[in-house]
């Protein structure tokens, strides 16, 4: 709508209803050119995960808020570069700044270590929880209750977490993103065309939550 809205003030240019519904679906956007100039099919990037982060982000517009901002973005991902690329491919503010990290399983979840340098601070997170671990229930448990530690610690107020996983069958894991909802004003879950069969973006928006300052786990 907003690039549409754009085209009105555009009067010396003349665009056809092909490339109006280019903007409808942006999925026939592979193989035509972006506004900066390169082309989806030709970016240096060999993984899924970019495309399907496009596909989420076309939906969503994830990254509309904030498309012409300074942002903190956290990766946890197998493929932190790929949606580097992405956000910088797709956001005119490029000097954005990344931290990335790998959580580490405890048994222990007072031991996670508490990064006071992180708190409040990230407007994006990304985390991508890998088939492997979902297949272990209780590691799959312990990764989201580490990522519940991390948003109510380190995201700041009216920023973005985006959980890539494959099961969402099992209880507690449903029970652990019912609590996480309750931080954010909207919560959505997604299934991109082009993934795997049982993937899912859980896509948190609008983190609301401003009272908790370094969470003890009881």
């Amino acid at each position: 709508k907003h690039q549409i809205n754009k085209l009105k003030c555009e009067t010396h240019k003349v665009y056809n209803s092909e490339y109006i519904f280019n903007l409808i679906n942006p999925y026939d956007f592979i193989f035509c050119e972006l506004e900066n100039e390169h082309y989806v099919s030709l970016l240096k990037t060999k993984t899924l995960l970019y495309y399907t982060f496009l596909e989420v982000d076309s939906i969503l517009n994830i990254m509309n808020t904030f498309y012409n901002t300074h942002i903190n973005i956290l990766l946890d991902t197998n493929e932190n570069d790929a949606l580097k690329i992405y956000i910088q491919t797709i956001k005119k503010e490029k000097n954005n700044t990344y931290y990335e990290e790998s959580i580490q399983i405890s048994d222990d979840l007072n031991e996670i270590e508490h990064k006071e340098d992180y708190v409040n601070k990230m407007n994006l997170m990304v985390y991508e929880i890998t088939e492997n671990t979902c297949d272990d229930i209780k590691k799959y448990i312990k990764t989201l209750l580490h990522i519940t530690y991390n948003i109510v610690n380190y995201q700041a107020p009216g920023g973005i977490c985006v959980i890539k996983l494959t099961q969402l069958y099992y209880k507690p894991v449903l029970d652990i993103i019912y609590l996480i909802s309750s931080f954010f004003g909207k919560t959505y879950v997604c299934k991109p065309h082009i993934s795997y069969q049982e993937e899912r973006y859980i896509v948190f928006d609008q983190y609301l939550n401003r009272s908790f300052q370094y969470y003890h786990w009881v």
